[in-house]
C-alpha cells in the first residue's frame, strides 16, 4: 500500500514538473527588459529611443510578436509606415490572433486609403469578443464606413464602440 502511494506521488510530481513551462533564457530576459524600455519610450513619444531599444530586443528574440508590434508603433511614430506595416505583418505571421497588430494595420490602411485591407484586418480583430480594444476596432470600422459613404454600417459600429 505504501509503495503504491509513493508511486502515485512520484507520478504526480513528474506530471507537474513536465507541465511547467521552461524558464526564460538569458536572451529572452534581455529582450523583455528592452521591450519594456521601448514601450516606455513610445509612451513618452521618444520614438528614436524606442526604436533603439526595440531593435536590440528583436535581435535577442526575433520571434516575439509583442516586440515586432511595438517596433511597428515606433516606426509609425517616425512616419516610417512601410517599416511599420512590415513589422505588424511579421507579428501576425508569428501570432495570427495578435489583434493589436490587426488594429494598427487597419488604422494604417485607412490612412492610406487601402479600404479593403483595412476592413479585412479590422473585421478579423472584431471576431475576438474578448479583445480588450474591441471598442477601438468598432470605432475604426465606423470611420472606415463613413469614408466609404456607408452611414448605416458606420452607425452599427458606433453602437458597438
Amino acid at each position: 500500500m505504501a509503495k503504491r502511494f509513493t508511486l502515485c506521488v512520484l507520478a504526480m510530481l513528474v506530471a507537474a514538473c513536465s507541465s511547467t513551462p521552461p524558464a526564460p533564457t538569458v536572451n529572452e530576459r534581455k529582450a523583455d527588459a528592452l521591450l519594456l524600455e521601448g514601450i516606455d519610450a513610445i509612451q513618452r513619444k521618444a520614438f528614436t529611443e524606442a526604436l533603439s531599444s526595440l531593435l536590440e530586443a528583436n535581435r535577442y528574440n526575433p520571434k516575439s510578436p509583442q516586440i515586432l508590434g511595438n517596433l511597428g508603433v515606433a516606426y509609425a511614430g517616425k512616419n516610417e509606415f512601410a517599416k511599420a506595416e512590415e513589422c505588424w505583418r511579421k507579428a501576425l505571421q508569428l501570432a495570427p490572433n495578435f489583434n493589436d497588430a490587426r488594429l494598427n494595420l487597419g488604422i494604417l490602411y485607412i490612412s492610406g486609403k487601402h479600404y479593403p485591407e483595412a476592413e479585412r484586418n479590422l473585421k478579423e480583430a472584431a471576431k475576438d469578443l474578448a479583445y480588450p480594444k474591441a471598442d477601438q476596432v468598432a470605432f475604426q470600422l465606423a470611420q472606415l464606413y463613413l469614408l466609404q459613404n456607408k452611414p448605416l454600417l458606420a452607425e452599427q459600429q458606433l453602437k458597438l464602440a
